[in-house]
C-alpha cells in the first residue's frame, strides 16, 4: 500500500476547512437574510396597521365633529320649541299670575 505524504494530507484538510468554512458562511448569511426579512415583514406590517389607525382615527374625529354640531344645533331653545309644538303637540304656556289675597292686609 502506497502511503499518501504528509503534504497531500495537509493540503486535504486545508480544502476540507476551506469547503467547511465556505458552507457556514453561506448558511450564515442566508440564516442572517431570512431574519432580515422576518424583521421587513414585521415592520412593514405595523406601518399598514399605524396608517389604518391614523385614517380611522381621523373618520373618528370628523364623526365626532359632525355630531358635536348637529348636538349643539339641537340644544337650541328655538329648536326645542320647534320639535316640541311639531313632533309632540306641545304648546307654550302662557305665564299665570297668581294673586294672594291676606286678610286683614298686613303681613306679619
Amino acid at each position: 500500500m502506497a502511503r499518501r505524504s504528509p503534504r497531500k494530507r495537509r493540503l486535504r484538510r486545508k480544502e476540507l476547512f476551506r469547503t467547511l468554512l465556505i458552507y457556514l458562511a453561506s448558511i450564515g448569511m442566508v440564516a442572517v437574510l431570512i431574519v432580515y426579512l422576518m424583521i421587513y415583514t414585521a415592520i412593514d406590517e405595523s406601518l399598514v396597521a399605524l396608517n389604518l389607525q391614523k385614517s380611522t382615527l381621523k373618520e373618528l374625529e370628523t364623526e365626532v365633529t359632525r355630531l358635536q354640531a348637529k348636538v349643539d344645533f339641537l340644544s337650541r331653545p328655538d329648536i326645542i320649541a320647534q320639535k316640541a309644538r311639531q313632533e309632540l303637540d306641545m304648546v307654550t304656556a302662557r305665564p299665570e299670575s297668581i294673586i294672594v289675597y291676606l286678610p286683614g292686609g298686613t303681613l306679619e
